[in-house]
């Protein structure tokens, strides 16, 4: 085959990417790939959705990914074997360089349908007839949404950025009903002029954090100097709270929506700030001195969530150790300790869920949060036959349940994809202590502080 010179690879579309993929598979030089990613439960547990990619990459090692074909599988919970499949889009030389595409989906409040972004447009999907609808214009960026009910749907949407990723752009919050066009759609707020500061490529710092059902969102764009910004979709009303010329280092809201913690860092300065604000009163609780008392400015925050139906905020952060780092190499003896802790606030305690996990499993244990039973912490660690597999943690560090799979969000089903590429779901029944409706243990060995003060 002839060897093509293509000026701009930015430029090309999924298709004309796609076909490029094929020419070069026919002559050797691509290798296809295809498998699943992300299995979720719908929030009644009746039915199992997951990404399916296809995906034509470079034979050679560490060879990039030249184009990604997106779709989407699901099927009821009693027949695994009766999957219903949709494409969703495709994207192409763009992402390249990027070992994965965000593609963030959820099901609807009952179940009957899916919402997805694929970079970066939004679309629903009937999960009855199998139906897939363009539900933004053609000429936006879909940055985030949230389902406020069954047949209505919040989302941001940045206009005017003429195809660029990095530009000025009017970020407008939507709501609009899946049965209606984006000409029906109505503005909750608009933001004009902005400057996202945000590469949609990555989407690596959160734009806007809707809370779990969409009444409150709390936004901040990535290089601006100003505060945060506290969104009630219901009314409207903006308010906004903590330190100026700064960067978000953190955003979770609690299960329930009735609080949102926001941590901060002051640029060029390592000025750690941490806030709680209730959502219903709009009350700011500053626990900055308790936190920098506890750990101190110099970390590196890794990930802040509530965990365990939003009874701790699970706090994993960066210790670093040795002498300064200067140049643009590591010096002899530079490192980074991780840590990971359980912290209630109030009262104020501190649990090391880190060192309860790696007492078990040993040092290389690896941590992440699943949306199960109210939110447990995971760890990979290594069975009596040292292979590595996921546990999750009660809250104590002293009840732990091995995964064989994706729970559902009651803990009764276990869902996975087999080596065959084929979905098993099966019956589990979760150990006693994982059953707990409230998770009520306090944890041990905790430090005590007063209590965070209220922001005027």
């Amino acid at each position: 085959m002839a060897k093509m010179k293509i000026r701009n690879f930015h430029s090309l579309t999924p298709v004309t990417g796609l076909l490029l993929c094929l020419a070069a598979a026919l002559d050797g030089c691509v290798l296809p790939s295809s498998g699943p990613r992300e299995i979720k439960f719908s929030p009644n547990s009746s039915k199992v959705a997951y990404i399916w990619l296809d995906e034509w990459n470079e034979p050679w090692l560490d060879g990039r990914t030249l184009s990604r074909t997106i779709s989407i599988k699901w099927c009821g919970v009693d027949t695994p074997d009766v999957l219903k499949s949709v494409r969703v889009g495709s994207v192409g030389m763009e992402w390249a360089g990027y070992i994965s595409v965000p593609t963030p989906f959820e099901f609807s409040p009952d179940s009957r349908h899916l919402a997805i972004i694929v970079p970066w447009k939004l679309s629903v999907i009937n999960l009855y007839s199998g139906k897939l609808r363009g539900f933004s214009r053609p000429d936006e960026i879909v940055s985030s949404f949230v389902w406020l009910s069954n047949n209505e749907i919040g989302y941001v949407a940045h206009a005017n950025l003429h195809g660029k990723h990095e530009g000025i752009t009017d970020r407008t919050f939507w709501r609009q009903k899946i049965s209606d066009s984006p000409d029906a759609r109505v503005a909750i707020h608009r933001e004009m002029s902005v400057k996202p500061g945000v590469d949609f490529l990555v989407n690596s710092y959160p734009l806007e954090i809707w809370s779990p059902r969409g009444r409150y969102v709390v936004f901040k764009s990535r290089y601006h100097g100003g505060p945060f910004k506290f969104l009630d979709v219901a009314t409207g009303t903006v308010r906004a709270f903590g330190q100026l010329n700064c960067y978000p280092e953190g955003i979770a809201w609690k299960p329930d929506g009735s609080a949102v913690m926001c941590i901060s860092e002051k640029m060029g300065q390592q000025k750690l700030e941490f806030l709680l604000v209730d959502s219903a009163t709009g009350r700011v609780e500053d626990f900055t001195k308790q936190f920098v008392t506890q750990f101190g400015n110099d970390i590196g925050i890794g990930d802040v969530s509530w965990a365990y139906e939003g009874g701790y905020l699970f706090f994993w952060y960066l210790v670093r150790e040795g002498p300064e780092w200067k140049g643009l190499e590591a010096p002899p003896g530079f490192n980074y300790h991780h840590r990971y802790l359980l912290i209630s606030l109030h009262p104020w305690q501190v649990l090391d869920i880190g060192e309860k996990v790696t007492q078990r499993f040993g040092p290389e244990s690896v941590f992440f949060k699943r949306h199960l039973l109210g939110g447990c912490i995971c760890a990979v660690g290594k069975d009596k036959n040292g292979i590595g597999r996921i546990y999750a943690a009660d809250c104590t560090g002293s009840h732990f349940w091995q995964l064989n799979g994706t729970p559902s969000p009651d803990g009764k089903l276990m869902a996975t994809i087999d080596r065959h590429k084929k979905l098993k779901i099966s019956k589990t029944t979760p150990p006693k202590a994982f059953l707990t409706k409230h998770w009520t243990a306090e944890p041990q060995a905790a430090v005590r502080r007063p209590k965070g003060r209220t922001q005027r």
